[in-house]
């Protein structure tokens, strides 16, 4: 379809934006409250709301569920009680279509905190959002979404201490001196956790904001302003000193609908606290006092107060603009009619439900939508030269009862600009776009199995389309299957099953995707863009109890399957191995924003009762997690893990806790060696770093387990490496603890090696060492005897004739023997 040429603020800032996807992040720093030392008997009752639902003993209509999971609380139940009444006080006031679920945990903190908490994970650029290019919390984008956006987990994470001398009846008027009121500190911890919390920070005189160092802020950034009015994220540099002088000038405030508050920021930045409180000195012993840095002894405050102002603000109070955007058009005359749904948490303002459209990205028309009753709305979008193909531009604005602005789509927050108010565009012409289909085929399917499910996102400028599935087995052709659409207003998700029976290993289901738009053209799109997808069917093997393998072979490279590895010689590399991609691909552009790479061995293990283990030879340059954290914490990162199933693949165990680049010092000193400005390892793996990796996998699997392996490589959207390397694999072989001890003792060096190779075993045996040096083929191209001398057996390999490449070298004792890998160099 012909596209117009709109001004350059519109093509650069607008439309280019537009394209902004999705975003979601895991979060695991908490904001902290501290314990003042004074006395203060402040008081402040709960608001109205919850006076009038505790005074009616009924369920406000107009209200929010929350659920809490207790840890450690246990042994006071009291503090559940006291807790219980917090929650009980934000569901009254709060508005919220989906529940809000909270893990509060019982546990000793620092001497002088009573609690921390924040949200669990956070979601940028969703439908509704009135920000985009922000974070916001999960509970919020929930509540703006309407759906639950991570299941069960809970939304909000909550400490507090158990060490403390806590006040826990939530009725008591008098709480005595030295005692601190729970259920004020658990308000308290809830704001944070629904969103009052910034991530504003500083170190080394440098301040910055973003998520987790992304750079992204979250959606209470976009608010604050410095004493001179100053939006921060539009006006100043991050990371910078004057960013910094900004957040410890005690001058920081929050600016919205609700007003201008003064935010907490103490000369000297404190990470847990600052930017994330309301200003100590201005609110303390005020009726808005209960988001402030520090909670007095005595203190009892039972209601926000303008805190509550401020969650509004970052919207949970909303007008929701619902609208299914206009696809573009082969109409040219016009007129193009815009309809949107509106409702609100606490009413709207129909006179103000207006279309504001452009033809040139600047200038916009204003139109009073036509209220047609039910909350549904209509308004034209006008040709300004009827048979002229051109693009349009246009948003749909509100306000609620209060005044607050909003708008469909959002405003889109820039970095050291202004924050630009986001336009949807359509065209109007002869469409000669074709669809866009994103589809991930499925890796296999097995012997047992009588369905594939396809699922594909198939989206058409026009907005409609038809999709169908044009497959085969084993090469005969089947008929066509129509795709589906899921939810025609919600998503762009087509499926189709394809039923099957008596397939066998080997047999295989190809198959593509046809879209054809419904324009004039008829447009026609297919995945794959040539040939077909191929899903091969696998029949495991008969069960062993060992398995051994060096990846010489490729005629047993059929032993594995999966994607995202191949068995072959690495750049830089002499011999045969299981690889991951060389660098890997982020995860950025995939579902979730992550990848799983996955190779899978086709052979099923018995698992023993003695010398259950998994043996292999491994580099993993692999994005190393945040400092301290471990696997399974949201700051690992990348990962390499081995794991297991005992169902045929429906769930699956780690055999060990999943590692990344951390795991070698050799590997981080590697992976950290060179990089590309975006953080990327640009390091390349040689030989010499490959060290041994063994696994019980006991751990896991009871003995007389039949499991099958995988090897499997997570990656999320941030930085890569080189990957992953696997040689030498050997599951349950047999070796002896004389083997094993002779393993520990032997040192073979250097490695690479360029003239000599240097043997020694540490051992008093009096028998002969056999000593030989062979390919990686097993040829042996070199043979010797020696004995140990005062309890050390040396030896020395000329090696400056050998040909460059790989070599084993092995050393026996009796009956004991152990092998190493060394590398020849010029």
């Amino acid at each position: 379809m012909r596209r117009s040429l709109l001004v350059a603020a519109w093509m650069c800032c607008v439309f280019a934006l537009w394209a902004q996807k999705p975003m979601s992040m895991k979060i695991k720093e908490p904001v902290i409250c501290y314990a003042s030392t004074e006395n203060h008997p402040h008081y402040i009752a709960p608001p109205q709301s919850y006076s009038a639902k505790k005074k009616s003993g009924a369920n406000l209509t107009n209200s929010a569920v929350i659920e809490v999971t207790y840890i450690g609380f246990d042994a006071v139940p009291q503090a559940q009680a006291a807790f219980q009444k917090a929650v009980d006080i934000w569901s009254s006031i709060l508005v919220s279509p989906v529940t809000i679920r909270i893990e509060a945990r019982w546990v000793p903190l620092a001497s002088n905190v009573l609690g921390s908490a924040n949200y669990t994970a956070a979601y940028a650029n969703f439908k509704g959002a009135q920000k985009l290019n922000v974070f916001y919390p999960v509970a919020l984008a929930e509540k703006i979404t309407g759906n639950n956006l991570n299941g069960t987990d809970p939304d909000i994470f909550a400490n507090f201490n158990s060490n403390f001398d806590w006040h826990f009846d939530p009725d008591d008027v008098n709480v005595p001196a030295g005692k601190y009121d729970l259920t004020t500190v658990v308000l308290h911890e809830i704001g944070h956790g629904l969103g009052f919390s910034g991530t504003f920070t500083s170190s080394s005189g440098q301040g910055s904001y973003g998520l987790l160092g992304s750079g992204v802020p979250i959606v209470y950034d976009s608010h604050l302003e410095n004493g001179s009015g100053s939006n921060l994220i539009a006006t100043v540099a991050s990371p910078s000193a004057t960013m910094h002088t900004n957040l410890v000038g005690g001058s920081l405030f929050f600016n919205g609908h609700s007003g201008v508050s003064e935010l907490y920021a103490p000369g000297t930045f404190n990470g847990g606290s600052s930017v994330s409180h309301l200003d100590e000195v201005t609110f303390n012993g005020t009726s808005d006092a209960l988001m402030t840095p520090q909670i007095a002894s005595q203190e009892r405050l039972r209601d926000p107060g303008i805190a509550l102002e401020i969650l509004k603000d970052l919207g949970w109070e909303m007008v929701y603009i619902n609208h299914f955007k206009l696809g573009d058009q082969e109409n040219v005359n016009g007129p193009y009619i815009v309809s949107a749904n509106v409702t609100a948490d606490n009413g709207y303002d129909p006179a103000t439900v207006k279309l504001n459209y452009t033809v040139d990205g600047t200038n916009f028309t204003s139109v009073v939508m036509t209220d047609l009753g039910g909350d549904n709305f209509t308004a034209n979008i006008v040709n300004p030269n009827p048979g002229v193909a051109r693009e349009f531009g246009y948003f749909i604005s509100a306000e609620s009862d209060a005044g607050a602005a909003f708008a469909n789509p959002g405003k889109i927050v820039r970095t050291l600009n202004s924050q630009l108010q986001n336009i949807y565009i359509f065209s109007t012409g002869p469409d000669t776009k074709k669809p866009i289909i994103t589809h991930t085929p499925q890796l296999y399917v097995l012997e047992s199995d009588v369905a594939l499910e396809i699922s594909a996102i198939i989206s058409d400028n026009i907005g409609s389309l038809t999709a169908k599935l044009v497959y085969s087995i084993n090469d005969v052709s089947q008929a066509d299957i129509p795709l589906v659409l899921n939810a025609p207003e919600e998503d762009s998700v087509y499926t189709a099953t394809i039923n099957f029976s008596g397939l066998s290993n080997g047999d295989e289901i190809k198959y593509k995707i046809v879209a054809t738009d419904e324009s004039s053209n008829l447009n026609q799109q297919t995945s794959p863009a040539t040939g077909t997808h191929t899903v091969p069917v696998i029949g495991f093997a008969t069960a062993q109890a060992t398995y051994q393998t060096t990846f010489t072979d490729p005629e047993r490279d059929q032993e594995f399957f999966g994607t995202g590895f191949t068995i072959s010689t690495a750049t830089g590399f002499t011999n045969r191995s299981l690889n991951s991609e060389h660098p890997y691909v982020t995860g950025n552009d995939f579902a979730g924003n992550e990848r799983n790479l996955i190779y899978q061995l086709r052979i099923p293990i018995i698992i023993q009762a003695t010398g259950a283990m998994i043996r292999f030879d491994e580099i993993a340059l692999v994005e190393p997690g945040a400092s301290g954290s471990v696997f399974g914490d949201d700051d690992f990162f990348d990962y390499v893990v081995v794991e297991g199933s005992d169902d045929l693949g429906e769930t699956w165990v780690p055999l060990a806790p999943g590692y990344d680049a951390r795991t070698q010092s050799v590997w981080l000193t590697r992976y950290n060696s060179k990089s590309d400005a975006d953080g990327n390892s640009t390091a390349v793996a040689t030989p010499e770093l490959y060290r041994i990796h063994e696994i019980n996998m006991l751990q896991n699997f009871e003995s007389g387990t039949e499991i099958i392996i995988r090897f499997r490589m997570y990656i999320d959207q941030l930085a890569v490496g080189w990957g992953w390397t696997i040689d030498n694999l050997a599951i349950q072989t047999v070796i002896t603890q004389a083997e094993d001890a002779l393993e520990a003792k032997l040192s073979v060096y250097p490695n690479p090696v360029a003239e000599s190779i240097r043997v020694e075993v540490a051992s008093a045996s009096k028998a002969d060492f056999s000593i030989q040096l062979l390919t990686v083929q097993g040829q042996k191209v070199y043979e010797a005897t020696a004995h140990a001398t005062n309890g050390v057996m040396t030896h020395t390999i000329a090696a400056a004739n050998l040909a460059e490449g790989m070599y084993l070298v092995k050393v026996s004792n009796g009956s004991k023997s152990t092998v190493r890998k060394i590398i020849k160099r010029g």
